[in-house]
């Protein structure tokens, strides 16, 4: 499974979030497919149903990281705001921008312009 550096930024801060305990562990899924481990390897290592690693990977290669949320019962539109919502608060609790271009070899410039590619603004 290929992950790209935004997802793999969003998916560490998603690992680390006491808040989301299910995407946590659905993120875990995707990191650990993504390092090249199986299935089985993954449901031994997480505790997690191998039926369950294989949906978690398969729904997060057909829709990336919005894959990991249950969809909420409303419109699309309001769906994707709140899940960019949440998750950029996830990322802002837990690197600046300095710090997420440090992480990734990038310039805070183009972390600016992934956040703006997505939506992502800061004080939405």
């Amino acid at each position: 499974m290929t992950v790209s550096a935004a997802e793999r930024t969003i998916l560490d801060a998603l690992v680390i979030s006491p808040d989301l305990p299910a995407i946590q562990a659905r993120a875990q899924v995707v990191l650990a497919a993504a390092e090249g481990r199986d299935d089985e390897q993954i449901a031994a290592e997480l505790l997690m149903p191998r039926k369950e690693v294989i949906h978690w990977r398969k729904r997060f290669a057909a829709q990336g990281i919005r894959g990991l949320w249950d969809p909420p019962a409303g419109p699309p539109e309001k769906e994707r705001a709140l899940l960019w919502e949440v998750l950029y608060d996830v990322i802002g609790q837990l690197w600046s921008t300095s710090q997420l271009a440090q992480k990734h070899g990038l310039s805070r410039a183009a972390v600016y312009r992934i956040f703006a590619k997505h939506g992502i603004v800061r004080g939405q």
